[in-house]
C-alpha cells in the first residue's frame, strides 16, 4: 500500500522525463530550470525544495569531481521519474567509480563547517529514503529516491 501522493491529479501515474547537459557548472542553471517545470505537480514545498538542493549536489558533485578531468562537452544525463508514491532522480556521469555506501559511512554526525566536503553528500543522505552509485559498463548512475509521506 503506496502513500498518498503530495503529487496533483493532473500528473499520470507515472512522469518519466529526462535531460543532457554538458560538465559545466554554468549548466546547473540549466538544470533548476528544467526540474522546476514539474514543481507545480507537487504540493509540498518542502518536499520540492529538499529534492532541489539534493539535485544540486548531486549535479555539482559530477561535474566538481566526477569529471574533474573530463572536456566540458562530456555529458551528464539526468532523469526524473515521479510515481504515485515517489520522486526518483538519476543523475548518470561517465568519471571513476567510487563507493559511495563506504564513503557515507565515513562522515560524523556533525561536519564541522571548516571541514571541506562531505556536506553535500550528507544532506542527500538525510533528506533521501534511498541513495546509490552504482557502475553500468562505462557510466555511473547515482540514484536518489524520495517517497512521498502523508
Amino acid at each position: 500500500m503506496g502513500f498518498p501522493s503530495p503529487c496533483s491529479s493532473r500528473i499520470l501515474k507515472y512522469l518519466h522525463t529526462s535531460l543532457t547537459v554538458s560538465t559545466n557548472l554554468q549548466a546547473l542553471a540549466e538544470v533548476l530550470q528544467w526540474f522546476s517545470q514539474f514543481r507545480e505537480e507537487c504540493s509540498d514545498p518542502v518536499f520540492w525544495l529538499q529534492s532541489e538542493i539534493a539535485l544540486v549536489e548531486i549535479f555539482t558533485n559530477a561535474v566538481r569531481h566526477a569529471h574533474r578531468n573530463y572536456p566540458e562537452e562530456t555529458p551528464i544525463d539526468i532523469i526524473l521519474n515521479l510515481q504515485a508514491d515517489r520522486l526518483e532522480l538519476k543523475v548518470w556521469d561517465r568519471g571513476q567509480p567510487f563507493d559511495l555506501m563506504a564513503y557515507l559511512q565515513t562522515l560524523p554526525d556533525r561536519i564541522a563547517p571548516d571541514r571541506e566536503g562531505g556536506r553535500g553528500l550528507k544532506i542527500i543522505k538525510e533528506v533521501s529514503d534511498q541513495v546509490s552509485y552504482t557502475r553500468h559498463h562505462d557510466r555511473n548512475c547515482f540514484t536518489m529516491i524520495r517517497y512521498f509521506k502523508s
